[in-house]
């Protein structure tokens, strides 16, 4: 990461987008299908100045502009020169740092004449963050490069890097959506990286970006991909998604087999839908993002039974605990033994965790090994976990026939916020019913006389609806 920053500042000096301020939220108004308007008076350009020296001279081998030399404030009182290909901002006025949305066609852009002279835009040091509005650089044709902050940008527009044929690279550090077109017809972009959470991927945010090939994205708060996302991105072959499904607009992706969705273990099955509308795409495991499902966390005779379901590809898991601080929040995780993925029940792993102090607290999560790699699946913060109380087992101290049936009576354990009671004539326990609060006896008449009872009795949690303690067989009996 170091060294891509230092590579793009470099570059971003010479040919790219350079932002290093700070912003200010940008309130549009929106109106028809194609786009985001703005009404005239938004935009004044003033003050413009063309010299002899620097005029606009176009090519006659490339088309494109080599000098121009411009200004004008807009009304938000942002001022902007273009000299030498750098488009500069300053404020003025009220010192406002946001560059109004322009019409879907450009027809309103400030510099739309010099917009094929436009290699760099620069936002001085210590400026104010600044809300770049909808298409404000549509179709800029000489910018190679797009560097987003989130210390000087809080907000990109509808389209407003649209048609930039030129931009080969974007790093997009800026916690907001990529919303409808904003790279869409940039057809000589690479590469994508962002490290912000994304939530939504707009309508053809991305649509003929047909040279992107490297796609480095956080997807954990995914939710949407819109309609046409990324429809002509021939060179994208693996698209990676740590997130459950999302909704997929319709005709995102190009149906091609060259492209393989990498998908979570954990969602696979979800996934399998996203087939039936993309029927050549091929679906992969993103394993970095894969976790075991935890099923339960339970106090048994013996301990805590942990039981998870089994990932695809798993060869072994890592089972780790962390102790609770009383306050059902976790805190030193540990790795405390690991299995091999032969120990199934169904579908499902257990693990009974023995080396519990009653009384006690734990969280659990697991790792699954990959089998080929060797690599670890996400766990704790980052996957599933289980919470589980571990109380001793109380006892009966007294179970004995009263008038209205048999009175049960048993010491209180510490931890429980309640007791479940068990009885049974055979082989299979039978419940009693729950006593909750600080009671420490209950007097059933449910018998029958003539039968030989056997009774036991677990701990409840307030928190928990499984038992959150194991059991005496019996703990108590009697012939009633």
């Amino acid at each position: 990461m170091k060294y891509r920053w230092q590579t793009l500042l470099l570059i971003g000096i010479l040919t790219g987008i350079f932002l290093t301020g700070n912003v200010s939220a940008l309130a549009a108004e929106s109106s028809g299908e194609g786009g985001t308007e703005s009404i005239d008076e938004d935009i004044i350009q003033a003050d413009e100045t063309e010299s002899d020296e620097e005029d606009s001279v176009q090519s006659e081998e490339t088309g494109s502009y080599e000098a121009a030399s411009a200004s004008g404030r807009l009304k938000t009182g942002l001022e902007w020169t273009l000299k030498n290909g750098t488009l500069s901002f300053s404020a003025g006025g009220d010192g406002k740092w946001v560059i109004p949305d322009c019409k879907a066609d450009g027809s309103d852009i400030p510099w739309k004449k010099y917009l094929k002279s436009i290699k760099l835009i620069d936002f001085p040091m210590n400026s104010r963050e600044v809300s770049i509005g909808s298409y404000a650089f549509k179709g800029c044709t000489a910018l190679k490069e797009v560097w987003l902050d989130d210390e000087n940008v809080d907000y990109v527009g509808q389209g407003a890097f649209q048609n930039c044929t030129a931009i080969k690279a974007v790093v997009w550090e800026i916690g907001v959506n990529i919303e409808p077109d904003t790279f869409s017809g940039c057809s000589s972009l690479d590469t994508f990286t962002s490290d912000e959470y994304l939530t939504a991927i707009g309508d053809r945010a991305f649509k003929g970006c047909k040279a992107l090939k490297t796609l480095d994205i956080n997807t954990y708060d995914l939710c949407s991909i819109g309609q046409e996302a990324f429809s002509g991105c021939k060179a994208l072959k693996d698209f990676y998604l740590e997130c459950a499904i999302p909704e997929i607009g319709k005709k995102a992706f190009d149906n091609r087999e060259s492209l393989t969705v990498y998908v979570p273990s954990q969602y696979i099955t979800d996934y399998a839908q996203l087939k039936k509308d993309y029927s050549q795409i091929k679906l992969g495991t993103n394993w970095e993002a894969s976790f075991p499902l935890m099923k339960e966390c339970q106090t048994t005779n013996t301990g805590i039974r942990v039981r998870w379901e089994a990932i695809s590809g798993a060869s072994s898991y890592v089972i780790c605990r962390a102790a609770d601080n009383g306050e059902a929040e976790m805190s030193g995780w540990e790795e405390i033994d690991s299995i091999d993925s032969d120990s199934k029940t169904g579908t499902a792993l257990e693990y009974i965790d023995t080396n519990v102090e009653a009384g006690s607290s734990y969280w659990y999560s697991v790792q699954a090994v990959n089998e080929d790699t060797g690599l670890l699946s996400a766990w704790g913060v980052s996957g599933d976990m289980e919470w589980a109380i571990n109380c001793a087992a109380p006892e009966l101290t007294s179970v004995k026939a009263v008038d209205q049936g048999i009175k049960l009576t048993w010491n209180k354990v510490k931890g429980a916020d309640g007791y479940r009671l068990y009885y049974r004539t055979g082989d299979t326990w039978q419940l009693i019913g729950d006593v909750r609060g600080s009671k420490d006896s209950y007097v059933w008449n449910g018998a029958e006389k003539g039968h030989h009872y056997e009774f036991t009795i677990r701990c409840l949690s307030d928190y928990l609806a499984a038992p959150v303690s194991g059991f005496k067989s019996p703990a108590g009996e009697l012939s009633y």
